[in-house]
């Protein structure tokens, strides 16, 4: 108790003697590393229920906005997506199933990356995939291919209006943190 009020007295003293300028230049540095962070992260809220198991509804995630840079999205990342029709724009949570040069096939509700099934353990199981979505697709350097992990309740690379996904237009950044969780992704 003696060492906290050692430390607030401490403090105050610190801050009672600080000049005008002095603060003012505490003020400018921290306004400039609060711009510098934004430019690189930016918080983002989940809305809707197409990643429910990994992502629910109001659920508020960092996203990292420089992450595909220098390198392209590889799978199980979680990307937010900037998707443009000709009636609207809006962006959407989705995972990485398939990066630049795979071969992917979907048949029987079962995803094949380069002749692999992949074991998504990931994925909402709480109902059986349905839907006629027979795929063979292999992506050009620029392209990924993405899903939502509540296959049912998705619109992703899967529907003709979203198709593959041009990484170096239209993803915005990569999730790595979930706030509500406190969950590195």
């Amino acid at each position: 108790m003696l060492e906290l009020k050692r430390i607030n007295r401490s403090l105050e003293d610190f801050f009672t003697k600080l000049s005008l300028r002095e603060i003012s230049q505490i003020v400018l540095i921290t306004f400039i590393i609060l711009l510098m962070i934004s430019r690189f992260f930016v918080p983002v809220i989940v809305v809707g229920n197409s990643m429910r198991k990994t992502l629910e509804d109001g659920e508020i995630l960092i996203l990292y906005k420089k992450a595909y840079i220098r390198r392209a999205p590889k799978y199980k990342d979680i990307v937010i997506i900037k998707v443009s029709d000709s009636f609207n724009s809006e962006t959407i949570v989705k995972r990485v199933i398939g990066a630049p040069g795979d071969h992917i096939v979907i048949k029987d509700s079962k995803v094949y990356i380069n002749e692999q099934l992949l074991e998504e353990d990931y994925i909402n199981n709480e109902e059986e995939v349905t839907g006629g979505y027979d795929i063979d697709i292999t992506l050009k350097e620029d392209e990924i291919f993405v899903m939502g992990d509540n296959r049912n309740h998705s619109s992703d690379s899967r529907n003709p209006n979203v198709g593959v996904i041009n990484y170096k237009r239209d993803v915005l950044g990569k999730i790595i943190y979930s706030l509500s969780d406190f969950e590195i992704m």
